[in-house]
């Protein structure tokens, strides 16, 4: 039945799909346009006109207006255009025009399925599990809509997504695309290539002018401060300082536990008779009877280490409890009376080790030691993150609340050497990274011009070289060429190029700029262009294809399916929000004095 239908209404689903889907793709493109008429839409004195299928339909403003209104209070799926609130008029028009098209097909919701979906709506959205007539009356007082209004925007939603989940169920992938999926996978191929690293460059490099060091430094620093909101990793932002950390370290070591354990002689002769057939036999091999076990005076000394040793963790628990209840408590009395909180002095009191680290990045800490009074003990590196700000407010509240608790203890070293430790961050432990002068950055902008100067070199020199092989100049020896078969998987830039863009054999591909191989690729500091040209590229036959059973068929095929549907999808709910076209106005606008003025031009009389 389904297929019956999609036969019969192929060319209305073509539009509808043309309308959704190729905007999106038109949007999404790098060199798709946003901005103009797209979709067919033109105005006119009396409304608005979309063309499509032939047809010219016209939809008046007022209904436009009206429209707009409705969908910026529904917003169950997110109609905002370009992160605005509300909807403007060019995404009511288009989410019109999509919904009239397919109800034209003769969709429809049946009354329980419509009401299902409007109380999901209203549940995901309250997060409230059951719907009520009282939940539903606050719900669209809270968005001033009426329930009529509701229900014919929950239906046309509704409708919507079901005619898209019955196209998206049409979606069959045949072996032969899965096949050419296998070749793009499979492929390979054989480059001879010529690399012209930066780094060879730079001794021919004159060294950057003040004027220009600053030029660089102003610029890039303009450039941060009005992009810093979007920047997501600070560490990727040289012009900014490493943020740095101080931390109180409480430090118990077990051999300072030891003398503290004091156990009296009626425990030790219970610790004994507990512990004495497994730990106390004369002959381990034989049975515990009495004439095999040790006296516990021959043993006492043994007797009282072993006490200490199977009660050491149960003591620096008591002691590390203690510890933490009464800092707190001393530290709070202080903060009242408004006196100092000698730290040193309190620890002392309590057989703990207390230092204060240097104030020193993550990257000092990862490589710091792990001993006693350790300006730079390693383990600091653990509270960075949390003694980064956070940007929510009740997140940084929770942060500022545990910053000022001892974080937990944990253990270090082993046997004899194993100690206990606590960390603390001071209330002012922590430096936030901040903008460099342009004397603290001189020394990485110098380094960076000079590496931007010696890759403008290497791409020089690889570009003459390209033109006089591209001309049969100059033609290289094998032999002096790197010779390197690539996959399609492969990280070479130069490969990967070729891959999306093939070229016959023999004929030189253009230069491709690359992080030096010796180089982190997470923090490259030199790059290499490449320049080459392929002297043999495989492509799988089918009957590798039928013979590969590395990769399960009917899980790429479903895999493959899932994305087609998920596009579809996707594409359909980003539709209203994803179209560029300038805005129309944050206000209603007042009709019709609005389509006059909009008319006009700053030349008119």
């Amino acid at each position: 039945m389904q297929l019956d239908w999609f036969r019969q209404h192929h060319k209305k689903v073509f539009w509808v799909i043309a309308i959704v889907v190729i905007p999106t793709f038109i949007i999404w493109s790098p060199t798709g346009k946003t901005t103009g008429d797209a979709g067919g839409i033109t105005s006119g004195p009396a409304g608005d006109y979309y063309h499509v299928d032939g047809r010219k339909q016209k939809v008046d403003w007022d209904e436009i207006v009206s429209r707009r209104k409705e969908y910026s209070k529904w917003l169950p799926r997110g109609y905002g255009i370009n992160g605005e609130k509300g909807v403007n008029g060019e995404g009511a028009l288009r989410t019109m025009v999509r919904n009239q098209l397919v109800q034209e097909f003769e969709f429809d919701v049946g009354p329980n399925e419509l009401k299902e979906n409007l109380q999901a709506i209203i549940r995901s959205t309250t997060g409230k599990p059951i719907v009520n007539e009282e939940l539903i009356e606050r719900y669209l007082s809270e968005r001033g809509l009426s329930q009529p209004q509701f229900e014919r925007l929950g239906y046309e939603d509704q409708i919507f997504f079901k005619y898209l989940r019955m196209v998206a169920e049409q979606v069959r992938v045949p072996d032969t695309q899965l096949f050419v999926e296998y070749c793009m996978e499979k492929q390979t191929a054989r480059l001879l290539y010529k690399e012209f690293k930066s780094k060879d460059f730079i001794a021919k490099v004159d060294k950057p002018k003040p004027e220009e060091i600053k030029e660089f430094y102003e610029k890039y620093k303009a450039d941060y401060e009005k992009n810093k909101e979007q920047v997501q990793d600070d560490s990727s932002v040289w012009i900014l300082t490493k943020p740095k950390l101080m931390a109180d370290v409480f430090y118990l070591a077990s051999k300072d536990i030891e003398p503290q354990i004091k156990p009296t002689e009626d425990d030790l002769k219970s610790f004994y008779e507990l512990y004495k057939i497994v730990l106390w036999k004369k002959d381990p091999k034989k049975g515990p009877d009495p004439d095999n076990l040790k006296k516990y005076d021959e043993v006492k000394e043994d007797v009282r280490k072993e006490y200490v040793r199977k009660n050491l963790p149960v003591e620096k628990e008591k002691l590390l409890t203690k510890f933490r209840e009464e800092f707190r408590t001393a530290e709070a009395k202080a903060e009242a009376a408004k006196h100092t909180f000698d730290v040193a002095k309190f620890a002392k009191d309590h057989g703990l080790t207390y230092w204060r680290t240097k104030p020193l990045t993550i990257e000092e800490y990862r490589k710091g030691a792990e001993k006693a009074e350790a300006p730079d003990f390693k383990y600091v590196e653990r509270l960075f993150g949390m003694a980064t700000p956070d940007k929510e407010a009740e997140s940084e509240k929770i942060k500022a609340f545990i910053r000022k608790q001892l974080q937990p203890d944990f253990p270090i070293g082993k046997d004899a050497d194993e100690a206990y430790v606590m960390l603390r961050i001071p209330a002012d432990g922590y430096q936030a990274a901040r903008t460099m002068s342009l004397e603290e950055a001189t020394p990485e902008a110098t380094s960076r011009l000079i590496e931007r100067s010696a890759v403008e070199k290497a791409q020089k020199a690889a570009e003459e070289i390209h033109d006089q092989w591209a001309k049969g100049e100059n033609l290289p020896k094998p032999a002096d060429l790197k010779d390197e078969v690539f996959s399609s998987q492969s990280k070479n830039r130069l490969a990967l190029e070729y891959f999306n863009d093939p070229k016959a054999i023999g004929e030189v591909l253009k230069p491709s700029i690359d992080i030096d191989p010796d180089e982190d690729r997470d923090n490259p500091k030199h790059f290499v262009v490449r320049i080459g040209f392929a002297v043999d590229r495989k492509l799988p036959t089918w009957q590798d294809f039928e013979q590969d059973f590395s990769v399960s068929r009917e899980q790429q095929r479903k895999m493959l399916e899932y994305d087609a549907r998920q596009f579809m999808q996707n594409a359909a709910v980003e539709f209203p929000n994803k179209l560029g076209r300038p805005k129309i106005d944050d206000k209603i606008p007042d009709q019709p004095l609005y389509r006059e003025v909009r008319s006009r031009t700053p030349s008119d009389s």
